[in-house]
């Protein structure tokens, strides 16, 4: 019976080979990962503040020009 490369060494070192790739692979995704949270996390953080900053706007507006807001129709 063959045993690929070396014997049954050989399958001992094909899994190492792969159980290390495995760990390089999903190191590199968890990275992925916390890259994509942090720039989805900024994004909503920005857009948070956007919105904070635009309600502040119409609020000054609102008070110094109630007209704009009238509902009521001449």
């Amino acid at each position: 019976m063959r045993h690929g490369r070396h014997g049954r060494h050989g399958i001992v070192d094909d899994l190492r080979d792969v159980s290390k790739q495995l760990r390089e692979v999903t190191a590199e995704r968890d990275r992925m990962r916390e890259t994509l949270r942090q720039m989805v996390w900024r994004d909503c953080a920005g857009r948070a503040w956007i919105a904070h900053d635009l309600d502040a706007v119409l609020r000054r507006l609102l008070n110094r020009h109630p007209e704009l807001f009238d509902k009521r129709e001449d």
